[in-house]
């Protein structure tokens, strides 16, 4: 780091934007450029990162990128300069305050990263238990952002999440997040983070309701069928009544307790987590819904779910990706 700095622009009496890159030369050559102290030529403008002749007796090591300087008469666009002698004290220093940036930058990257796979647990674990039948392989991590009462969201479920689950679901583990479009919800942070719903938006409050139901059913593929059978028109207490006989579940569900939580501060602090992963992973949400695969945005995957899975990421491919055997990650 340090030899690749040899020029220091607040030392120049002439102030230049400069861009210094010298990864093309050797160490050697730049520290014996500042142990001769040898002048030094810039010229306007040089984007070439190749030794340049800018003038005679440019140094060879050469490799300033100057974006202004000043007009001389036998250059009308260029000019030379001489630089006062350089101290390597000073060399160092800058070198010293870039370093650190970057280490700064370089731990912060491996904290965001450290702090995704802790939160989303992703996981590439193997799966051969065999009471969920399918044979081994990765285990994908799928998070799904959608919203109530919205066509394309039960769309998705119907036809493309729900069939998947069915023939794929021990290779997968999937994570739904009814919370939808912010602008329908007010969010406060009093000890614990609340949500409301406004005035009148059902769909809102028929995501409180899912988020109940999701904390209230423990496995997957019965969460998936509710919150698909509860996503229409009809009223909120009558949908988990009607939803709560309609699917099959390994255990009743107590529909007192999930219109309890719904309508109460359980349903806004667990609407609240959900928009919390939201707003992480999808700041700004275009449209519902959005689908990650292992903390990887796939904008298609809401029409060609199966295909993105079977293609990009399930390793090795089950024989229920068999039509997509001739195709490659980067072909879709």
């Amino acid at each position: 780091m340090r030899h690749l700095i040899y020029h220091q622009v607040k030392k120049l009496s002439i102030q230049l934007p400069i861009n210094i890159n010298a990864s093309r030369y050797s160490n050697a050559l730049l520290q014996n450029a500042i142990n001769e102290r040898e002048s030094i030529y810039e010229c306007s403008p040089v984007r070439s990162l190749e030794p340049q002749p800018f003038a005679t007796n440019t140094h060879p090591c050469a490799c300033i990128e100057v974006y202004s300087c000043k007009k001389s008469a036998p250059h009308p666009h260029s000019t030379t300069y001489n630089p006062p002698p350089l101290e390597l004290n000073q060399l160092y220093s800058l070198a010293d305050v870039l370093q650190q940036i970057f280490s700064a930058m370089l731990l912060q990257a491996i904290a965001v990263l450290l702090f995704v796979g802790e939160t989303f647990e992703v996981s590439n674990a193997i799966s051969d238990d065999p009471s969920k039948g399918g044979s081994t392989g990765n285990v994908v991590e799928v998070e799904v952002f959608g919203t109530s009462r919205c066509y394309p969201t039960t769309k998705f479920l119907q036809e493309q999440l729900i069939p998947t689950y069915n023939v794929l679901g021990h290779r997968l583990r999937v994570r739904y997040h009814p919370y939808g479009t912010p602008r329908y919800i007010n969010c406060t942070e009093t000890g614990v983070r609340e949500c409301t719903c406004r005035p009148w938006r059902i769909s809102c409050s028929k995501n409180a309701m899912q988020s109940c139901i999701l904390d209230a059913v423990q496995d997957t593929k019965e969460q998936l069928e509710l919150v698909t059978c509860t996503q229409g028109s009809t009223e909120l207490n009558q949908s988990v009544a009607e939803c709560a006989h309609s699917v099959r579940l390994s255990r009743p569900l107590d529909i007192e307790r999930v219109l309890d939580c719904a309508h109460g501060s359980t349903g806004r602090r667990l609407l609240a987590q959900h928009g919390t992963v939201q707003e992480r992973m999808v700041p700004i949400i275009q449209r519902v819904p959005t689908i990650f695969f292992n903390g990887v945005l796939e904008p298609i995957a809401d029409e060609e779910f199966l295909r993105v899975l079977c293609v990009r990421y399930l390793k090795p491919r089950p024989p229920e990706c068999d039509e997509f055997k001739d195709e490659f990650f980067d072909e879709i």
